[in-house]
Formats: structure tokens, C-alpha cells, sequence
């Protein structure tokens, strides 16, 4: 699995069982970091994405920690 933003590190283990809460974490890091349009379609799939589903999601836009 490649990392399309390697270089964008977000902490979830904070959020667990918070879904809402770790796809905003992952948007506004990419946005953050001018990726709006990837910010959108991420988010767009991670709220059609099952609950189990997202940090495996994020992973492959985001490092992860």
C-alpha cells in the first residue's frame, strides 16, 4: 500500500471509536497542507467507508501514528 501524502502525519489514537472525528482530523490535515480537492475526495470515501474501515482509509492519503 503506498501513501499518496507520506510527508502528513496525523495522530488517531486519540480519536478511536470517534469516526467523525478521525475523518476531520485527516481532512484538515490535507487541507492544511493545500490538498483541498484530496481533502474532498477523502472525505467523501471515508463516510461511505464502513466505521472499521477509515484509519486503513487514512493510511493510504496519510502516515498514520
Amino acid at each position: 500500500m503506498n501513501t499518496r501524502f507520506p510527508d502528513i502525519t496525523v495522530s488517531l489514537l486519540e480519536q478511536a471509536g470517534k469516526p467523525v472525528a478521525q475523518i476531520a482530523m485527516v481532512r484538515r490535515a490535507l487541507q492544511h497542507a493545500g490538498h483541498d480537492q484530496v481533502a474532498r475526495e477523502f472525505t467523501e470515501l471515508a463516510f461511505a467507508a464502513e466505521e472499521d474501515e477509515i484509519v486503513e482509509l487514512a493510511r493510504r492519503f496519510v502516515t498514520v501514528i
